[in-house]
């Protein structure tokens, strides 16, 4: 699981996973890659909450030489970058789209990504979740077919807007209710289903409450 028989992003190089073979096997990766399915033509909107250094790392170099670093847009700061701050989000990515021949490679180093920040990292708001809607509207428009979004929302720093559980019924929080127009609309959202299992909270976060997340 080393090495595929196709050629990579790094022109004339067959890819070499390195430590992003498990995630590959773990998903049976290799043999979407061996029939030459590295992600071309998709465009994926990732829905985070910063990507340091995007802009810079290595790991991204084919796909800004390629210009599929697409649109940036920040929801948060609107006309600031998104490439500073939180590195959250260029660790999602990276699970994709990096590609570092014989260190790591991603699922799908040849698609089109649209780096939108809708989350604040510095505070909790029910806002995040309008700012979602509105990054997940942008990626529909500039074509994307996919939505990856490792966030979630249940509870809020000003606690009169916190979720219930009764709220997760997957049509009631604007997030989730935003996700599935998106659905709708042919879009693959993927949501993370949250971190909370070991603590009280215990329940998935919104959006991935929706039935169609």
């Amino acid at each position: 699981l080393t090495t595929t028989t196709l050629e990579g992003p790094a022109a004339g190089s067959s890819l070499q996973y390195g430590a992003g073979r498990h995630q590959i096997a773990m998903l049976n990766g290799q043999f979407l890659h061996q029939l030459g399915y590295q992600g071309e033509g998709i465009g994926i909107g990732v829905l985070d909450a910063g990507f340091r250094k995007a802009d810079d790392l290595r790991a991204f170099q084919h796909l800004r030489r390629q210009g599929k670093l697409q649109m940036k847009r920040n929801y948060v700061n609107p006309g600031k970058t998104v490439t500073a701050g939180s590195n959250h989000g260029t660790t999602v990515l990276s699970v994709m789209g990096a590609y570092s021949q014989n260190t790591f490679t991603g699922v799908a180093p040849e698609a089109n990504y649209h780096l939108l920040k809708s989350e604040n990292p510095e505070s909790e708001f029910l806002v995040e979740e309008i700012a979602w809607v509105a990054a997940a509207e942008a990626a529909d428009s500039a074509g994307a077919r996919i939505i990856n979004s490792s966030l979630g929302y249940t509870t809020f720093d000003d606690s009169t807007t916190s979720h219930t559980y009764q709220s997760l019924d997957g049509e009631t929080t604007p997030v989730t209710r935003g996700a599935a127009i998106a659905a709708d609309k042919g879009m693959l959202v993927v949501s993370s289903a949250g971190n909370k299992g070991n603590n009280a909270w215990q329940y998935i976060s919104a959006p991935a409450d929706g039935q169609e997340v």
